[in-house]
């Protein structure tokens, strides 16, 4: 058994072939990216990750006559959007403007069967160009302003906001909403990073 792994994180040689094929490409590099920042919104894109890596299996089976097993278009799609949503989150850290503060929108679900608090947030990262990109945190159990403690760690783990002492948020650019208790299917979704 071949306990390689490739430089991309492959296990396999087809699944590192896929990996390299779809990051190269100047084709697939808009939609991978959409993807990418979709799934940080908690929405949908038109195509998937898996859907990205098919058609590239595809094409370069036709062209080459390449095969690659399920497990291989699997890991290399798994691959693929990791590479993906870091590249996302490299562009929203170089497109953020420091002048303006970062919106921070949490929201909570109390579950009355089993008597637990969870929350979900929105964070609205402005931009350089006047717009603002957003990631969201999906919801996860937590009370009190575990909320907030939560989206600062994202921002500090991605690299926009610096390290702050004692919990004090009064130094950072950042201004907490904080919207009310919804329902379940209300709370905010989206990749956890």
């Amino acid at each position: 058994m071949n306990n390689h792994i490739f430089e991309t994180g492959a296990k396999t040689a087809a699944a590192n072939d896929l990996v390299l094929t779809v990051l190269n490409s100047a084709e697939t590099n808009t939609d991978r990216l959409h993807c990418g920042f979709a799934m940080l919104q908690g929405t949908n894109h038109y195509t998937t990750f898996k859907e990205l890596t098919k058609a590239a299996a595809a094409k370069n089976r036709k062209e080459f006559g390449s095969k690659y097993p399920a497990a291989s278009i699997s890991d290399a799609a798994a691959i693929i959007q990791k590479r993906t949503i870091a590249d996302c989150l490299e562009l929203i850290v170089d497109d953020y403007d420091k002048t303006k503060n970062i919106e921070i929108t949490g929201r909570k679900w109390f579950d009355k069967v089993n008597g637990n608090t969870y929350f979900s947030c929105w964070i609205s990262i402005p931009t350089k160009n006047g717009g603002y990109k957003h990631i969201t945190i999906p919801y996860q159990y937590g009370y009190g302003d575990q909320w907030k403690h939560e989206a600062i760690s994202v921002l500090r783990k991605i690299g926009i906001l610096p390290d702050y002492k004692n919990g004090i948020y009064s130094d950072l650019n950042v201004n907490f909403n904080f919207d009310r208790y919804m329902r379940k299917n209300q709370m905010f979704t989206g990749v956890y990073i």
